[in-house]
């Protein structure tokens, strides 16, 4: 298949990789997508898995999954200090925007305290090769202009979620130029939005919502049909992640900081053409209504990111075009719900179809 994604068995077999938040969206595949390269996994989080995911404790030693909360700073240096992973993969957070209007002290308080606390810790950690801090597309002061946006532009967030992870981004800026530029460590945060993919239960989230309300037999209440994003599919964002995690362990240049992660414009597509894509291919019985949005809460009109500089440093780009995205989205979903699948295989089937190594 030409439109397979690469990475490097040899550069993650027998390797120590720690992943936060392994239990959420996208941890629940880089988890799956490490072990199928050969890694040892290891993993923390506040929550345990979700009833629909209970698939995935079978299939890896369970004794290398914690829960707690990061923010127990005691905990978690013990936690690493007994792991000694080679690398961290920083997912663990409250991400969800809504929650966030909800709950803004918490919001703050996890984000903040939990990327504060593993920004300390793993200056001590000599064994440890990159940690790799998520942060969000988000982080951004949006305008709402059809601008994309670059690494080096003005931080800001009009929500707590935002605003939180903007403050992330500002601590882990002040590490990596007072220690991490003289350390072995190298320290990345990512940034990108609009993940779609099989294996999502988040809140609030659009494909989710979609599958919620079909298991339901309820419409979906759209308050922003117009808002367009350039989507893009989970498993070509971690293994862009992971490309960039091979290139400095291999190269001798140093590529810390900032790298956004993004698709090109030609994955555009509104709230609304989703739902039209999904409805006539995967979820035909979905019904939908568009209500005007009345709370104080706000939704970005439009959000793009330029990744022309991940592109520079290392080569990667997205490789799925918007009808792959879409496609091994909904043939995830679809699976799920009609033949009752569990995920673990279905995310495994993806990845081993999709990734050559």
């Amino acid at each position: 298949m030409e439109d397979m994604v690469t990475l490097n068995y040899k550069h993650w077999k027998n390797q120590k990789v720690l992943v936060t938040g392994h239990t959420g969206f996208k941890g629940k595949w880089l988890i799956v997508l490490l072990q199928y390269l050969g890694a040892k996994v290891y993993g923390i989080s506040k929550d345990k898995y979700d009833n629909k995911d209970r698939s995935f404790l079978k299939n890896f030693d369970n004794k290398n999954f914690f829960y707690f909360n990061l923010k127990d700073n005691t905990k978690t240096l013990k936690i690493i200090n007994q792991i000694k992973p080679n690398f961290i993969f920083h997912f663990a957070a409250q991400s969800l925007v809504k929650k966030s209007y909800e709950l803004p002290y918490l919001t703050f308080d996890e984000n903040i305290l939990s990327t504060l606390n593993l920004l300390e810790i793993c200056r001590t950690q000599k064994q440890l090769n990159s940690l790799m801090i998520a942060t969000t597309d988000k982080c951004y002061e949006n305008l709402n202009k059809k601008t994309k946006f670059k690494e080096n532009d003005k931080l800001g967030g009009i929500d707590p979620y935002s605003a939180s992870k903007s403050a992330c981004e500002l601590m882990i800026q002040a590490y990596l130029n007072s220690f991490y530029n003289y350390l072995d460590t190298s320290l990345f945060s990512v940034r990108a939005g609009n993940v779609i993919g099989g294996g999502d239960w988040s809140e609030n989230r659009l494909i989710p919502d979609m599958y919620r309300c079909l298991s339901q037999k309820k419409p979906i209440i759209l308050r922003y049909p117009s808002a367009t994003r350039p989507w893009q599919h989970v498993l070509d964002l971690l293994v862009g992640y992971l490309s960039l995690t091979e290139n400095a362990a291999n190269n001798l240049k140093d590529i810390s900081g900032a790298f956004n992660f993004g698709p090109n414009s030609k994955t555009n597509k509104s709230v609304r053409d989703l739902i039209i894509y999904f409805k006539k291919y995967y979820f035909q019985a979905l019904n939908h209504n568009i209500k005007k949005n009345t709370s104080f809460e706000k939704e970005s009109i439009h959000l793009n990111l330029d990744s022309s500089k991940i592109q520079k440093t290392i080569g990667f780009k997205n490789i799925f075009n918007i009808d792959k995205t879409l496609k091994l989205t909904g043939e995830w979903y679809s699976n799920y719900l009609d033949h009752n699948k569990n995920t673990y295989d279905l995310i495994k089937n993806q990845i081993v179809q999709n990734v050559k190594y």
